[in-house]
């Protein structure tokens, strides 16, 4: 049985890591270089973060927020073999899901996720729609329970390489997901933008 797990991002650093690169470069950094430390400029600091996260057998996602921080991420067992190496998958094949995250200013963001990939072409499009916000730091509500966030959805032309995917045109923003499970039953990954960021999941 293959145990190996794949996880976006790929490299996370430890809290305290964090904390300083975050406030060295959000806080202490300027268009003239740095100035002196003040501990003051920190404004309001926690040690606490806040986590949304989702579930979908074996794929896991989500996002934290911590101090204006958002961190995205996705992981999940990895696959037997290439994408397209998988003989039991021809045509088209989909697979659905949620999106969870955050907005810049820390408001719980979620929607659905859904991703289909021509085996032939091995490239497609993913589509978030339905996405809603909640408050700073509240867990998102029923479907349908929050406000629309912007116009309600993101779309995504994408291409695999592997068993992994990134978008090459459509909205703004930064898409970079992978296909999990030993003959590719989930998918997961991340969508950043300036406005947002966000993990997601998703079964066939």
């Amino acid at each position: 049985m293959n145990t190996d797990y794949v996880n976006f991002p790929l490299v996370t650093l430890p809290g305290i890591d964090r904390d300083v690169l975050y406030a060295l470069y959000t806080r202490f950094f300027h268009e003239n270089g740095f100035k002196p430390f003040d501990p003051n400029d920190l404004g309001p600091w926690t040690d606490v973060s806040f986590h949304l996260r989702g579930d979908m057998d074996d794929v896991s996602f989500g996002a934290s927020s911590r101090n204006g921080l958002i961190q995205p991420w996705a992981s999940g067992p990895s696959p037997a073999t290439n994408l397209a190496d998988n003989q039991a998958l021809s045509g088209n094949a989909s697979w659905a899901g949620r999106l969870l995250g955050f907005t810049s200013q820390s408001q719980s963001l979620a929607g659905a996720a859904d991703l289909t990939i021509n085996l032939g072409a091995l490239s497609g499009r993913i589509d978030f729609t339905g996405l809603e916000h909640w408050g700073v730091n509240a867990a998102p509500g029923p479907v349908g329970s929050g406000r629309t966030w912007n116009d309600g959805d993101l779309r995504y032309s994408v291409i695999v390489r592997g068993n992994a995917f990134t978008q090459t045109g459509g909205d703004a923003g930064e898409v970079t997901g992978a296909f999990f499970g030993a003959r590719h039953e989930g998918m997961g990954g991340v969508v950043e933008r300036s406005d947002m960021s966000a993990g997601f999941g998703g079964t066939r």
